[in-house]
């Protein structure tokens, strides 16, 4: 019995191959290929795809010409490499869509360095490092598939590449480029979002939604969708702007089953409880949330009548020669600029990094150059050439770890176990909510600008004015159980994530009790989870400690309920 349904899978394989053949000659004849067969190499390809407008971006040309098709396809499919028609890898159970529709996705997905790509059925692998090639080493890319034997083809087709000659002249690892077996349907555990989203199989109704909830704000999914190829962009709002790009005919995306749902959730659940997740810096962000906000403004910038609300400390830090023009102005009024650029101007300022809208950077570049910020023109520059950075730019970012317990521009006192620390107000209210609701109303700190710490050390203190500034701090063992008090305190989440990350590594036998204590007192859900897994496989020997010998007996408790939870 077995024989015959191997026998069958095999007569219905050697089937699929003759309908591929009839209708790859079909498509040459169609396309004016059976004349000549010029376009058999990637070069002619390559200006076919010109010739027809179809290729416009010569970034794209050149991944093209860098990483050509051919070393992603089988043995008897590689003939065909240059053939702008889809191919089908029969007994694998894919297909890989023609040349022309891969440069459709591209151009309109414009991938850029430093993105988080997500490549939907990833196949053969070749989508998903043209992505890595654009985003760089600095961005990342994900490829999903369904089965173990399609994710092996693709790391293998990427190792063969970079192994032969053509690979290796490109200087690239691509070991950003990263496959998982997953249905894009079920639940992640880091629920990542991404910039750009390419789908290679058609999105059913229901679940296009799940598809937009993957993407950052001002994020591009690019998916067949009915008997569309759509272009998805996710605006300010969150609302999608959806544009047709031509008509298609895809397979459908294969949807999960409820019992693979549940034990996605499952998994997902035990692997959390064994790790800890630390919030990416958002810094930068937090910055950039400061434009055009009241809470300690020290200057208004009146442009073309309306009030903008900025802060000194940023332009002294980043632009100081334009600082001197207005170091003494508590208002400098404005006609000649947009005020729309201006606030990215600002923005830009603030948090080292232009997101403006093409249409703006222009207007941008003119107030670099009339305000003499050197910085930021080189920026836009670089922007409005379409080309990298070739030089690190100095921000108001990288200038901060400087002022740490100086005097330099600082405004506000910091009174901590006897001593004083000079600090920045901005700083304060935008990296923690605490401080911007303390300083941004009527408390007494805002007014006599002394800010007043209790049970704290100065050294633990320093440690959370350098996370402030730089996003990082010393963690040890002596000082984590402080910083976590402080980090509840002062509502720093990544801080609080650093602290259970440091337990993660260094909880042991004899600590876990008292760990489990800290965590539980200063909200540290992560690292409460974690330990309560470490002590249920570690019962016998950490329920002999001293610590859980004094440990508060509703906490003994809801250990117990929680076993009781785990074992069901």
């Amino acid at each position: 019995m077995a024989e015959e349904e191997e026998e069958e899978e095999e007569r219905m394989d050697e089937e699929d191959e003759r309908r591929h053949a009839i209708f790859a000659q079909m498509w040459r004849h169609m396309m004016g290929e059976m004349v000549g067969r010029g376009e058999q190499t990637n070069e002619g390809l390559i200006a076919r795809l010109k010739a027809n407008q179809t290729l416009k971006n010569p970034q794209i040309e050149q991944a093209y010409l860098d990483i050509p098709r051919e070393y992603f396809l089988t043995r008897e499919l590689k003939d065909e490499a240059y053939a702008d028609h889809p191919l089908r890898f029969s007994k694998m159970g894919f297909n890989i869509s023609a040349p022309h529709m891969y440069t459709l996705c591209l151009e309109n997905l414009n991938i850029q360095p430093r993105d988080k790509v997500l490549d939907i059925g990833s196949g053969c692998g070749y989508f998903t490092i043209l992505a890595g090639y654009f985003t760089g080493p600095d961005g990342f890319v994900l490829g999903l598939d369904l089965y173990d034997h399609i994710i092996e083809f693709a790391q293998n087709n990427i190792k063969s590449f970079l192994n032969d000659e053509k690979g290796t002249a490109l200087g690239m690892t691509f070991d950003h480029v990263k496959f998982v077996k997953r249905n894009c349907f079920l639940p992640s555990i880091d629920n990542m979002l991404f910039d750009k989203i390419h789908v290679g199989a058609c999105c059913p109704d229901a679940k296009i939604q799940e598809l937009y909830d993957q993407l950052v704000i001002g994020g591009t999914l690019v998916t067949p969708y009915g008997d569309r190829l759509i272009k998805a962009v996710k605006g300010p709002d969150g609302k999608m702007d959806i544009a047709t790009l031509v008509e298609v005919r895809y397979s459908d995306l294969l949807l999960p089953s409820s019992a693979e749902v549940k034990e996605a959730y499952k998994q997902i659940e035990i692997a959390k409880a064994n790790r800890i997740v630390v919030p990416p810096d958002q810094r930068a962000v937090q910055f950039g949330h400061m434009v055009n906000n009241k809470i300690c403004s020290d200057i208004v910038f009146e442009v073309q009548g309306r009030p903008i609300y900025a802060h000194k400390l940023v332009f002294q830090l980043s632009t100081p020669s334009f600082y001197s023009t207005i170091e003494h102005e508590k208002i400098v009024r404005i006609d000649r600029f947009n005020t729309e650029a201006f606030l990215s101007m600002l923005s830009a300022l603030y948090t080292g990094s232009c997101t403006a809208l093409p249409e703006y950077w222009h207007d941008i570049l003119d107030i670099a150059v009339s305000f003499k910020l050197s910085g930021l023109e080189k920026i836009v520059k670089s922007k409005i050439a379409n080309q990298p950075l070739t030089e690190e730019i100095c921000t108001f970012d990288m200038e901060l770890s400087k002022l740490i317990g100086k005097e330099q521009y600082s405004d506000v006192l910091i009174s901590v176990d006897g001593k004083l620390l000079p600090a920045h107000k901005f700083v304060l209210a935008a990296q923690s909510e605490h401080f911007r609701r303390m300083l941004g109303g009527s408390f007494k700190e805002a007014q006599d600008n002394t800010i007043r710490i209790f049970d704290c050390t100065e050294a633990i203190f320093l440690e959370v004015l350098q996370f402030l500034y730089t996003g990082r701090c010393i963690i040890t063992q002596d000082n984590c159980f402080g910083l976590l008090e402080q980090a509840n305190f002062f509502q720093l989440n990544r801080l609080t994530a650093m602290c259970e990350l440091f337990w993660y590594d260094h909880i042991s036998v004899e600590t876990a009790a008292s760990v489990l204590e800290f965590a539980h007192h200063f909200n540290a859900t992560q690292l409460r989870q974690f330990t309560l897994e470490y002590i249920f496989n570690n019962v016998h020997e950490v329920t002999k400690t001293a610590a859980w010998k004094e440990l508060d007996i509703d906490l003994i408790s809801s250990v117990l309920i929680a076993s009781v939870e785990r074992a069901k």
